[in-house]
């Protein structure tokens, strides 16, 4: 069992990192916060066996407020650890902007001073972590991040304001922060560390504010995810953690006829569109050919019969499928395809199409077996 104390335990950083290392039954987490007692504070010091110090001020219209809350709260640390004759291993959250002449970069500059000379003197591991702009879940708007500031009003249809938007800015995404926190516990590191962060990403806030708001209209345009960029992923599940619970949900729309129900789901040029369609009892759906279109046909309710017929050989496939066996249905180009519900209730499938149904060149031709 590993002891972790971590001071700023309510903040954002300080959340996220709490309930991950929570997770995983080895760590005995102690939380620091302002709640917490000068006598807690000890006792918690004094079985730390890593210490992640993230309590701080980053924005206030008081600069005494970053004298006190980042630089003395350090130093008071600091002479606990002294007091007690302890030197656990820190993790410090420090920021890009201590080189910059501001109460913000000055206070959190000499807090890492505090904390080197306490591990020079004591020959005790410290790793500083000087962060860039944070984004992530339970960041507070109009504080912690200009993220969060536009994912809360975006998500709200309220207005923001973009200075400097061409400006390109670096960000760290908060899971990616924690998960090198975890991982620097279980090294047995004894000098004072400047880790770099493993992932971050740089962008501007026009292009932020562009991928936000296609965010909020993908619920119109069924648009899918690109997820093969790490920065528009972990974007999108920050916007989402921010949208109200009024709004976790959307309608989509209902295409009905007698033979049944056709919705359509999501939909990409580079994934192509996903839906589903319900059959009444003895319903055919199908009969017709693609010449480039291929779908995958997935049954999730009822019984069918599946038929493939070839135009060019006249060979035929028939397949029958039921839902408690599930089995991915391909259709083939050149290939006419048709699947009847065989079974007394409505039936369900979902359907991928390699391609977005385009109503001016369907590649759908009708066609009998």
């Amino acid at each position: 069992m590993i002891n972790v104390l971590v001071t700023g335990s309510d903040g954002f950083l300080g959340k996220n990192l709490c309930i991950q290392l929570k997770e995983n039954n080895n760590y005995i987490v102690n939380e620091c916060n302002r709640k917490t007692s000068r006598d807690e504070l000890q006792s918690y010091i004094k079985s730390a066996d890593i210490i992640f110090h993230l309590a701080g001020t980053n924005r206030s219209s008081k600069n005494e407020d970053f004298k006190v809350n980042n630089e003395k709260f350090t130093h008071e640390i600091c002479v606990i650890m002294q007091q007690l004759n302890v030197s656990p291993r820190i993790v410090f959250s420090s920021t890009i902007k201590v080189t910059e002449n501001n109460p913000y970069g000055t206070s959190k500059k000499d807090a890492e001073t505090h904390l080197e000379t306490f591990a020079n003197q004591n020959n005790s591991g410290l790793a500083i972590f000087r962060l860039p702009n944070l984004y992530g879940k339970w960041s507070r708007p109009n504080y912690n991040s200009v993220i969060a500031t536009f994912c809360h009003n975006i998500s709200r249809n309220l207005k923001i304001e973009i200075i400097n938007g061409e400006r390109t800015i670096e960000f760290a995404y908060v899971d990616d922060v924690v998960k090198d926190f975890i991982e620097i516990i279980n090294t047995n590191f004894s000098d004072i560390l400047f880790p770099k962060l493993k992932q971050s990403y740089k962008s501007n806030l026009n292009r932020i504010v562009k991928l936000l708001r296609s965010f909020s209209s993908m619920r119109d345009t069924l648009d899918i995810l690109d997820c093969k960029d790490g920065f528009t992923k972990s974007l999108y599940s920050t916007y989402l953690s921010y949208v109200p619970p009024d709004n976790y949900f959307y309608d989509l729309v209902k295409n009905s006829d007698d033979r049944g129900d056709f919705v359509e789901f999501l939909k990409g040029k580079e994934f192509g569109q996903i839906s589903y369609f319900s059959s009444k009892p003895g319903v055919t759906r199908g009969l017709h050919y693609h010449h480039t279109k291929t779908e995958k046909f997935l049954l999730i309710e009822g019984e069918a019969e599946f038929v493939s017929k070839d135009i060019n050989t006249g060979k035929i496939f028939r397949l029958n499928v039921v839902s408690s066996q599930p089995q991915v249905i391909d259709t083939i180009p050149g290939c006419i395809h048709a699947i009847t519900n065989t079974g007394k209730k409505d039936m369900k499938v979902i359907v991928w199409a390699n391609e977005i149904f385009d109503k001016d060149k369907p590649d759908t031709i009708a066609k009998e077996i």
